[in-house]
């Protein structure tokens, strides 16, 4: 008898300890960003993949810039995944974006696209969109150089 209380005993205080919210999982296909506007209303964009490959999308071709460090890489995806839920269209004249493609794990094949656009200089926009944005930009010019 004194066994079964044991194993009632560790089975309660297990299933206490887990958590009954479900954390979602995110598997994110591509992070594309850049700029835009201006009076050109020229758009620079950039394709990220989870490999690590960063490209640059110039008149309908792209251009391999070269490849993140995973650690980098593990950073700015965890980056992008805390801006799961958020939502913002509000471009100005002169706009940056983050179009951030993730795997539907709903059972269709469409990818879900978040995109994420504002306007240069504006204040509402979420701090770590542009935090995000600004770590992106300096990869690039890192690879650029």
């Amino acid at each position: 008898m004194k066994s079964y209380y044991l194993i009632a005993c560790f089975a309660v205080s297990f299933y206490s300890c887990s958590s009954t919210k479900k954390i979602p999982v995110v598997i994110i296909e591509k992070i594309q960003f850049g700029t835009g506007g201006g009076f050109t209303g020229r758009v620079t964009t950039y394709d990220l993949f989870p490999d690590g490959r960063l490209f640059m999308e110039f008149n309908n071709k792209d251009s391999l810039l070269g490849k993140i460090h995973p650690d980098t890489l593990s950073v700015v995806i965890s980056e992008a995944i805390v801006l799961d839920d958020y939502h913002y269209n509000q471009p100005g004249n002169m706009y940056a974006f983050l179009s951030i493609e993730k795997k539907n794990l709903k059972g269709t094949n469409d990818n879900v696209v978040q995109r994420i656009v504002w306007g240069m200089g504006s204040g509402e926009i979420e701090p770590r969109v542009i935090e995000l944005h600004e770590r992106l930009m300096q990869l690039v010019r890192q690879l650029t150089r």
